[in-house]
């Protein structure tokens, strides 16, 4: 630095004595100042005050080689400053650039007190110098009185000063052209002065924000207020929002955003406010990004008139909704093409194309900004479908074998093997053999003399617990490698026509007796009940499922194991394996077990062909006194004729009344009639009840001598060595009775009864008055049963006492009217005697029982 000042004060002494008098056009000037308040240098808000510097060439056709420019900062009245940045800021970037012998910027005082003193100074070798003519930005000098000592009031000044500090600026253009002082419109002075009512200044405010349109902005403002007055914020213009307090901005974006500057002017202001915010302006920017489709690779082959379906996947990163639509279609179909979830499904016409045919399928997907496409192929193979069937047997009698065929309905291609699996409820069929159809496997000319049939029954893998109790796979190829043997045909010459006949031995369970026992195709994987071309190169599987009444239950989304058909994701088109096609409609059926009605005559109970005949009613009544040893010719076949009334129950004495009035002419025979409601009582010894009756049978216990009091009934009982079975009834027209009917001093064990018209009644005891029956069995070990009679219904509580009083057990609850018993396990319980007490709003008795251990 000592060598660079000897060299400019070299140099200044050259101007000085080379100097004429004049200038030449060429000026030093103060072109602009930053951070001035109102005109003035504020002293207490902080920031540099910069003086901008501009140079002006008024030589129009010479460089200048050297220049030499000092300035003098001053402040009056002891006001002082701190000095900051200063530099060149020539447009063509550094001064050396152009200045390249030598370039100083010297501080000969730069302490922000007194007066300071700065220079500039450059010359040249060989570099371009100031060009001719120039003017523009040259040297800037920056200073802060806030931070300093900063006087309101005083004055600061900027002067013009020699370089070193006595002299005159001179700017030389070389020894043929000379020197020449550039003019200064200086000084130029400002007033020092304390802002008041300042708005508050923001921080490092953002100006720029931006992304995904999906991504929320949350932007941070910050402020400062030199004062010490509360800030707030604001959102002069524009979209979003800001907290006042806090300062934080959001906004949401939309789709709608995406491509345009999307504008907010936030605003920062005092409480109290002393004129406008100040503002700056945001600009944000959103990006959308794209819906993406892949159709899945390959061609999908059908069946015209078939349905075909081809998978795509779409990938949509951000928060925008899709829409998948269809974009063209070539050549246009006569079937119809749409999208169902993430495949696109093509209902051909059978009439669509011919074989060999190709339809391209463009699907797309947008978010309502921007779309992406793929394309689908279907390819049409050939005219219509297949169809197998299983056989729905009827009346197929219990214990005996039934065969249900497997028949091919039609086919429109020749078929090279099949590989069938099926599922049967094992409790009701069990499966003796699989056998060959003659169509297929007869020999020529009776069969087309297929080479290979095969049959696997019980479980199978691949479908853990949800396995049917029964499954068979049947499995057939026309060709085998065995030598010079070759099958007539691949198909017969006529359809429909049976592959494989079931052989099932049906259960005598009389619990399916008048059941459906369903046969249907079964789905473990991708390659069951699939048929294969006699070259191997397509693999035919199904199209529709269909229940026998013609139900469609098709469902390629249900995943296996399944009763619904082969799943699309069995579909996907693989160029390095055979081609599978949706192509076979599959029917199911099963075997109808014949109900006993349409075996046994109904009221034929004794078997001999006669229905509903005297003899038939004696056995019948016979029955209910003596019990089901009556029955001596076949005791199946006789219960199942006892259902007179059609009601599906068997040995009631509804069908004991309606066969007797068959038998008198009063009713016809076969219809099935409801039931009655009847309340029953016994009270005394004597039993009554309060609806017409035809017939009624009582069981009671042990050996009884019970009396008839029903005028115009006749009675039958019998002890058959633990109760006493009786039975009310007569063989006559009108024969009934209502009210007390029978006396005996016996518990009643059951009651079966039924109307004059052949009504089963539902029949309910109800005691004429609150009654509390002695316990049973008592004495007892460890339990009994206590019971107590309602004629009204109501709360009651029981409890239960030993010889101490001490309550050891105790019951309540509500109760209908009726009889209601309550079960005691005592074994808690010493024995001894015990007392049980009964409660309730009208009535209170007590008994004594029994506990012996």
């Amino acid at each position: 630095m000592r060598r660079i000042l000897i060299i400019l004060l070299g140099l200044c002494f050259t101007f000085s004595t080379t100097a004429i008098a004049q200038g030449n056009g060429s000026a030093v000037t103060l072109d602009a100042v930053d951070g001035l308040y109102d005109g003035n240098i504020p002293i207490n808000i902080p920031g540099w005050v910069v003086f901008h510097f501009g140079y002006t060439n008024g030589d129009g056709a010479n460089k200048a080689k050297g220049i030499t420019n000092g300035f003098e900062l001053c402040a009056s009245g002891g006001a002082t400053w701190t000095p900051g940045p200063y530099g060149d800021e020539f447009p063509w970037g550094p001064a050396g650039n152009v200045f390249d012998l030598v370039w100083s910027m010297n501080e000969f005082s730069w302490d922000g007190q007194g007066c300071d003193t700065i220079g500039f100074g450059g010359s040249v070798m060989l570099g371009p110098g100031l060009p001719p003519g120039f003017s523009g930005p040259a040297v800037y000098m920056s200073v802060d009185f806030s931070t300093g000592g900063g006087i309101d009031g005083e004055t600061f000044c900027i002067d013009s000063c020699y370089y070193p500090p006595s002299g005159t600026w001179m700017w030389a253009y070389g020894s043929t052209v000379g020197s020449f002082p550039p003019s200064w419109g200086g000084p130029h002075c400002w007033n020092l002065f304390e802002v008041h009512h300042h708005p508050p200044e923001f921080i490092n405010p953002i100006l720029l924000a931006g992304g995904d349109h999906c991504d929320p902005i949350v932007l941070q403002y910050s402020a400062v207020d030199y004062e010490g007055d509360q800030i707030v914020f604001s959102v002069e213009a524009g979209v979003g929002s800001i907290d006042p307090n806090s300062g934080v901005y959001t906004y949401t974006p939309t789709l709608a955003d995406v491509g345009a500057n999307i504008l907010a002017t936030i605003g920062v202001n005092s409480v109290p406010a002393y004129g406008g915010p100040n503002t700056v302006v945001l600009t944000m920017n959103f990006t959308n990004e794209a819906p993406t489709i892949v159709c899945d690779p390959g061609a999908v082959p059908i069946g015209a008139g078939r349905t075909g379906r081809a998978g795509f996947t779409i990938d949509d990163v951000d928060c925008d909704p899709s829409t998948v639509y269809i974009g063209s279609i070539t050549p246009t179909p006569l079937g119809n093409i749409y999208i169902d979830g993430n495949e696109v499904v093509f209902e051909t016409d059978p009439d669509d194309a011919l074989a060999g045919t190709s339809f391209t399928v463009e699907v797309c997907v947008t978010d309502g900004l921007d779309a992406s496409c793929c394309e689908v192929v279907f390819d049409i193979l050939c005219c219509g479908g297949m169809e197998v069937k299983i056989e729905k047997t009827h009346n197929s009698y219990q214990g005996q074998h039934e065969v249900v065929d497997i028949t091919l309905e039609e086919i429109p291609v020749d078929m090279g093997g099949f590989d069938f699996l099926m599922a049967y409820d094992a409790s009701a069929l069990g499966l003796q053999s699989a056998i060959p159809g003659p169509a297929f496997y007869d020999p020529a000319p009776d069969g087309c003399g297929w080479e290979y049939f095969s049959f696997r029954f019980g479980p199978f893998g691949n479908c853990g617990n949800a396995c049917p109790s029964g499954m068979v796979r049947v499995f057939g190829m026309a060709e085998t490698n065995n030598g010079p043997n070759h099958p007539a045909c691949f198909m017969p010459d006529s359809l429909p026509a049976t592959l494989f006949t079931l052989d099932f031995l049906v259960s005598n369970d009389r619990t399916l007796e008048c059941q459906y026992a369903p046969i249907q195709f079964f789905w473990t994987d991708c390659g069951d009940n699939s048929v294969s071309s006699v070259d191997g190169e397509v693999l035919y599987v199904s199209d529709h499922i269909y229940e026998f009444e013609g139900t469609d239950i098709t469902d390629p989304y249900f995943g296996f194991p399944t009763y619904f058909g082969v799943q699309s994701e069995c579909l996907n088109p693989d160029p390095d394996k055979p081609t599978v096609v949706n192509f076979i409609d599959f029917i199911n059926g099963g075997v109808d077990i014949v109900c006993a009605d349409s075996i046994d005559d109904r009221g034929d109970i004794n078997l001999n062909g006669v229905v509903n005949e005297v003899a038939d009613a004696v056995l019948y009544s016979n029955y209910f006194v003596q019990g089901i040893s009556v029955f001596n010719v076949n005791v199946d076949g006789q219960i199942a004729a006892s259902d007179v009334n059609a009601d599906g129950i068997t040995l009631s004495v509804a069908d004991l009344v309606y066969q007797i009035r068959i038998i008198t002419g009063d009713a016809p025979p076969y219809p099935k009639v409801g039931s009655e409601l009847a309340v029953y009582a016994y009270e005394n010894g004597v039993m009554s009840i309060d609806l017409m009756m035809g017939a009624a049978f009582i069981v009671l216990e042990g050996e009884v001598h019970p009396r008839l009091l029903a005028e115009n009934m006749e009675m039958n009982y019998a002890f058959d060595g633990l109760n006493t079975r009786v039975l009310v009834s007569k063989v006559e027209r009108g024969a009934g009775f209502e009210g007390d009917f029978l006396a005996f001093d016996a518990r009643i064990v059951s009651f079966d009864g039924a109307t004059y018209d052949g009504a089963p009644v539902a029949a309910k005891i109800v005691p004429t008055s609150y009654q509390l029956h002695q316990n049973y069995p008592n004495p007892f070990n460890p339990n009994t049963t206590m019971s107590f009679g309602l004629p009204y219904g109501g709360d009651y509580s029981i409890s239960i006492y030993n010889v101490s009083g001490q309550t050891v057990a105790s019951f309540s609850g509500s109760a209908e009217p009726g009889t209601v018993s309550i079960d005691w396990d005592a074994s808690a319980q010493a024995s001894g005697v015990y007392f049980y007490k009964l409660d309730t709003d009208d009535f209170t008795d007590t008994k004594k029982m029994v506990l012996l251990k």
